[in-house]
């Protein structure tokens, strides 16, 4: 916990330090900062890709980054104790008597929410790949392309902060990036507040927006980069009429890294860039816009899909797997599966999206929504000016999920900060206190489930014995993980069907490419020596068929498990899974599929 915290703090201070030498000059205090540490998180994440990607014996200069770093937090951390530097939150309470209430649910929001982050990954999206591929890469001191894996295709930038943080020590330093991405959102989209009171609701927009309670708490890239792409356009429109060289290439380290963490960050990175290219068009100054866009883009995007190119054959893999003269079925249906997710889109869907971008009929889903701060729609129909500008970036960038058929609402994320932005942007008027109230009435739920979550989770950054306590009742598939250390050698090599792979504490093949094609399983097991297998029981025949007279009776285990999930609507399921060892004699080819 300490750890990732310091490392966060230390990559804070280091950027507080570099923005008071005047290296760059954007609006207050906190925007100068959060422009260098968005770049300073930028560098890492490109130097720990590029000693993995290049399979450069680069741990040791990593271990030592982080030990800076995490010097430089301590220091920060002791001066802030000491010469009580964060006066700010007493001057606001202070200043708006009236906005107690305001300010009691940012408080009962924010702090919960930032305990969470401190304790374990728990989540099965942090514990599949983007926490699994990251220490992958780290027990074989290199990128290498999973072919089994088809998910660890989609690894960006994101996960190199999480391997900076597992070869520093924690496997949390992802949360608290990825909380520092509600300051980063906060701090943008008050960009063009011009009240105490604007801000405040800047706030409200941002934390009682319900699924904060899932991105700024786990290791998913998605809230951090989100906030940051927002933030580097937001700068740069603020600063259309004083334009500096400086805030133009921090503004484009911020876009451009966020579209090499996710592919979905490409929409409104185009976006971005497009807005960026015409305010610099209009201060005269396109061809340094377009020299900086492109060495940046060769420094920070192109090694990735460079690394996608030369391991898979597709720079987007698996987005153009279909292009290819002898493509992969399983490829093809996983790309099929993340562009029609739940069903893909139908007119029905079109129609219900802004209710369902606003609210969920199912409470184990509350943590989906964006929630009713969409609703400011109402409020900046009819704005003019930036506002207006900001609110057509927000729609433009929202119509081109659309498009492409993703009506997932966490994807229309950087489409509700701007449109959060354009709310602030205006002056105040009855429906900005409609809207208000709303959130605020918003907040009740939010922050019970946050402080819900903390009671919970937090007590994992304790001690070891109340992370092994947090982890065996809430993290995914971590009872498996257990059960498989308690029986399997240390040397086996298992087929496992579960999802939690950051936890499989023996070396293990994925799934994937067997149940589309259950014909592999053989060959599989025969090119990965196999020894022994753990998968759902009873077992799907179309996948598993046979299977009974391919195990081994050394070790044979059937055992009911108890679903563990931080959401307790989403907990308590019972089902069973049978952990066996093969038979060594492959060579008879008992495994048949008709």
């Amino acid at each position: 916990m300490i750890v990732a915290f310091l490392i966060v703090l230390g990559m804070w201070h280091f950027a507080d330090v570099i923005s008071k030498n005047k290296l760059v000059k954007a609006g207050g205090d906190l925007q100068r900062i959060l422009l260098v540490y968005i770049v300073v998180i930028a560098s890492v994440s490109v130097l720990v890709h590029t000693i993995y990607f290049l399979r450069i014996n680069g741990f040791y200069l990593l271990k030592i980054i982080g030990t800076i770093f995490i010097i430089m937090g301590a220091y920060y951390l002791i001066k802030i104790i000491v010469r009580k530097e964060f006066k700010f939150v007493k001057k606001i309470s202070e200043r708006e008597d009236n906005k107690k209430l305001q300010m009691l649910s940012i408080v009962l929001i924010a702090i919960p929410l930032f305990l969470i982050a401190l304790g374990p990954p728990t989540d099965p999206d942090s514990l599949d790949y983007h926490l699994g591929v990251p220490l992958d890469w780290l027990r074989n001191n290199q990128a290498y392309p999973r072919y089994d894996w088809i998910s660890a295709r989609l690894v960006g930038l994101g996960e190199s902060i999480n391997l900076f943080g597992l070869i520093n020590g924690t496997d949390i330093l992802g949360q608290i990036v990825q909380y520092s991405g509600l300051i980063v959102a906060w701090t943008g989209i008050s960009t063009f507040a011009n009240t105490l009171r604007l801000k405040y609701l800047s706030a409200l927009l941002v934390l009682t927006s319900p699924v904060m309670l899932y991105l700024a708490t786990v290791q998913k890239p998605q809230l951090f980069p989100s906030a940051a792409l927002v933030f580097g356009v937001l700068i740069l429109l603020k600063n259309r009429e004083n334009y500096d060289r400086k805030i133009f290439l921090f503004s484009m380290v911020s876009i451009l890294f966020a579209i090499s963490n996710k592919y979905s960050f490409l929409i409104a990175g185009i976006v971005a860039i497009i807005v960026s290219i015409v305010i610099a068009k209009k201060n005269k100054d396109i061809k340094f816009a377009l020299l900086v866009i492109f060495l940046l883009f060769m420094f920070i995007n192109f090694p990735l899909y460079l690394r996608n190119y030369l391991f898979y054959g597709d720079p987007l893999s698996p987005l153009f797997e279909n292009f290819k003269s002898s493509p992969d079925i399983d490829v093809l249906d996983y790309a099929r599966h993340i562009r029609e997710y739940e069903g893909g889109l139908t007119i029905k869907k079109v129609l219900m999206l802004p209710i369902t971008l606003t609210f969920t009929t199912k409470l184990n889903f509350f943590s989906t929504v964006l929630g009713i701060g969409t609703l400011g729609l109402l409020v900046v129909y009819n704005v003019s000016g930036v506002s207006r500008v900001i609110l057509s970036l927000s729609i433009l960038i929202a119509l081109g999920f659309l498009l492409i058929g993703q009506t997932l609402p966490r994807y229309y994320l950087e489409s509700y900060f701007l449109l959060a932005a354009s709310i602030v942007s205006t002056r105040w008027g009855c429906k900005h206190t409609y809207l208000e109230r709303g959130l605020l009435l918003q907040s009740i739920p939010v922050a019970i489930s946050a402080i819900y979550g903390a009671i919970i989770l937090f007590p994992g950054a304790i001690t070891n014995d109340l992370r092994n306590h947090v982890m065996n009742n809430y993290a995914f598939c971590y009872q498996e993980a257990q059960w498989i250390d308690k029986y399997l050698p240390k040397d086996s090599v298992i087929i496992a069907d579960v999802r939690s792979y950051a936890l499989i504490p023996r070396k293990f093949v994925v799934p994937d490419k067997i149940k589309g094609n259950p014909e592999n399983l053989m060959d599989i097991i025969e090119n990965n020596n196999v020894t022994s297998m753990l998968i759902p029981y009873p077992n799907d025949e179309s996948v598993w068929k046979g299977l009974e007279n391919y195990a081994d009776k050394k070790i044979s285990e059937k055992k009911i498990f108890t679903r563990a999930t931080r959401n307790p609507l989403n907990a308590g399921a019972k089902y069973q899974m049978w952990l066996f060892t093969l038979n060594t004699d492959l060579n008879k080819r008992i495994f048949e599929v008709e």
